[in-house]
């Protein structure tokens, strides 16, 4: 068994251990030390970060009672003293984050009369599963409010090793998984749960739980949320973000949203109009190239520039010629050629498959409708002639 040091100091960031077994499995190295201050994925919490030695630890498992620490180089030999250094960014990170797990879960018990069902302590949010869902966000809120209320009266955080019978005396909200000695965390009051996780000394290091979203998960609702340095890098974020929107928009912050709103209601407008004008200039421009149709031995057909269409557009052009003359179009868009087909014989895969079979092109489609490329600007030429060299021999 690894004597677990974060468990009476989560605050420990250095310690000196000895090497009781060292392997290599699939080109890591795996360590297990007599002692350790590195804490495993666990509880829903991540592990924590660092080195031993000079080997930056990648991973940490808790197999059996075990600590196996996960590296991409080995640590030492069993019998040698090493040094160990944790993250110290992360460790404060996930501190944060369970703290405020536990402060939140007991809220919302409070004020949704929900238990918490699983936990999840990320790299980017916490979240916490809640039973159904549909939750009332007014209690949600009233939950969040009274977890920060707690956080700003910097309630102390304390940690207990506990009989089983002590431990029954207590009310806790999450029971321990053994029936040896049990570790609770106790935040003032408020809250008592057995927990193997890092915690901070008191709510203040906190600084704000803030709530990000709530969506279904397996029938259930998940919650999730943002905590000490993550909520603060999470602020900074959308303050630069706003400001920069702002200045861009030439307004002040506090009236982005109207500003935002106004400028989307006015690009709506502007897409409805564009729409209009390029169906206008569609069958305009249908017209203007249907006169400069030609006739071969397979039938009507007609080459053209894309021009001002693009996407989609390009395909309802071409389509919209070939229905007209009742044959084939072909429109280039600088790229790519999109073969339309309203002959009664030969289809667009038909005739994009034979112009495949006479060059480098590749391309494919259904008989209406298909692409064929790339062909370069300077091809576009060769292209045509290739087309209108196969339609005066029958293509079929």
């Amino acid at each position: 068994m690894t004597e677990r040091l974060y468990y009476s100091d989560s605050y420990r960031l250095s310690f000196d251990a000895t090497v009781v077994r060292s392997d290599e499995n699939d080109q890591v190295h795996h360590t297990v030390l007599d002692r350790t201050a590195f804490y495993p994925t666990s509880g829903g919490q991540l592990h924590d970060t660092g080195h031993l030695g000079a080997a930056p630890i990648i991973d940490v498992i808790d197999l059996n009672g075990e600590i196996v620490h996960v590296s991409t180089n080995p640590v030492g030999q069993p019998g040698d003293l090493v040094e160990g250094k944790i993250d110290e960014a992360r460790r404060r990170r996930f501190r944060q984050m369970h703290t405020a797990q536990h402060l939140l879960s007991q809220m919302v018990e409070r004020h949704c009369g929900l238990p918490t069902l699983s936990v999840h302590l990320g790299e980017s949010y916490g979240a916490i599963e809640l039973p159904g869902n549909s939750i009332d966000e007014l209690s949600l809120a009233a939950a969040f409010d009274a977890s920060n209320l707690a956080i700003a009266q910097n309630t102390v955080v304390s940690t207990r090793f506990l009989t089983p019978d002590e431990a029954a005396a207590l009310p806790l909200r999450k029971g321990p998984s053994n029936h040896d000695q049990i570790r609770v965390i106790q935040i003032g009051e408020i809250d008592y749960s057995a927990c193997g996780g890092t915690h901070c000394r008191s709510t203040a290091e906190i600084g704000l739980i803030a709530h990000l979203d709530t969506r279904p998960q397996r029938g259930n609702s998940l919650v999730r949320w943002l905590a000490g340095d993550m909520a603060r890098d999470d602020y900074w974020q959308r303050l630069s973000i706003t400001r920069e929107l702002a200045n861009e928009l030439s307004t002040s912050v506090d009236h982005l949203l109207s500003v935002v709103s106004q400028r989307l209601e006015e690009a709506t407008q502007l897409r409805r109009d564009k729409s209009r004008l390029l169906s206008e200039l569609m069958s305009s421009r249908v017209t203007d190239v249907v006169e400069h149709r030609r006739e071969s031995a397979s039938g009507t057909w007609v080459a053209t520039e894309a021009g001002d269409f693009s996407g989609k557009l390009t395909s309802a052009f071409a389509s919209t010629i070939a229905e007209a003359i009742g044959g084939i179009a072909l429109v280039y868009d600088g790229t790519r050629v999109t073969v339309a087909s309203r002959h009664d014989s030969l289809s667009a895969q038909g005739l994009i498959t034979e112009l495949c079979a006479r060059s480098a092109w590749r391309g494919g489609g259904s008989d209406s409708l298909g692409n064929i490329g790339p062909v370069k600007p300077g091809s576009w030429p060769e292209f045509q002639a290739i087309v209108a060299e196969l339609l005066a021999g029958g293509a079929s």
